[in-house]
């Protein structure tokens, strides 16, 4: 499941608005499903404490498929021992300024690839940005708490619609959510909670203009996307 505020996500699969979370306290995005005869070209995993607990958080990535150009990517973070997050996207994404990725050469191909997923989870963790989250929605509309706030509406459009995944979303459903208004204080009571009892954040790029920072809600037992960008 995805959440994505999008006029134009729904041309541009890794905007700069691109968005994960979900319901039930699992953030998942849209599911790229393996073929069942898929390989495992890339896994690396590494623990870091996200959720300022006692016990680390796990962090995966894998890179499913046979060649470096056509990978379902996925990072999937577990927190006491169960999935508390997932975002998939494909290796192309890493060539959206590049020729058509049919015309580069192999070589070069499978050296970007390799590079993006092995700097993946380097340098990418850092304090939360304090700042930005104090910042009230509407005042920055891309802030923290205006992220926040449209994770949540998105999550309460699917759960009344009965829509299991955001690609599922139409212009019109994307529309309706705009139009949903915001709990201010649900969002101020988030932001504080992960302001007082969060010290880490971690900032990934999944391709094309996508590059965003998850921040660990203890109240919420789940993760939620405070920055992002091209």
């Amino acid at each position: 499941m995805i959440i994505r505020h999008r006029e134009l996500l729904m041309t541009d699969p890794r905007s700069c608005c691109h968005l994960s979370a979900t319901v039930l306290s699992v953030v998942v995005t849209s599911f790229i499903a393996p073929p069942a005869n898929a390989q495992v070209w890339f896994h690396n995993t590494v623990t870091r404490n996200l959720t300022s607990t006692a016990r680390p958080d796990t962090l995966e990535l894998t890179a499913v498929g046979h060649q470096p150009d056509s990978l379902n990517v996925s990072l999937v973070i577990k927190v006491d021992g169960r999935v508390a997050y997932r975002d998939t996207w494909k290796s192309v994404y890493y060539f959206q300024y590049d020729d058509p990725v049919t015309k580069l050469p192999r070589m070069y191909v499978d050296s970007v690839v390799r590079a993006e997923l092995n700097r993946f989870f380097s340098d990418n963790f850092g304090p939360v940005d304090t700042a930005d989250l104090r910042k009230p929605v509407g005042e920055n509309g891309d802030g923290a708490r205006s992220r926040i706030a449209r994770q949540l509406k998105e999550d309460r459009y699917m759960q009344q619609h009965g829509i299991g995944t955001r690609d599922d979303l139409s212009p019109g459903d994307y529309q309706a959510i705009v139009r949903m208004p915001v709990d201010t204080s649900e969002v101020a009571a988030i932001a504080a909670d992960i302001l007082r009892r969060t010290k880490i954040a971690f900032t990934y790029f999944s391709g094309g203009e996508s590059t965003q920072t998850i921040a660990w809600s203890p109240s919420r037992r789940r993760f939620f996307s405070v920055w992002g960008c091209c």
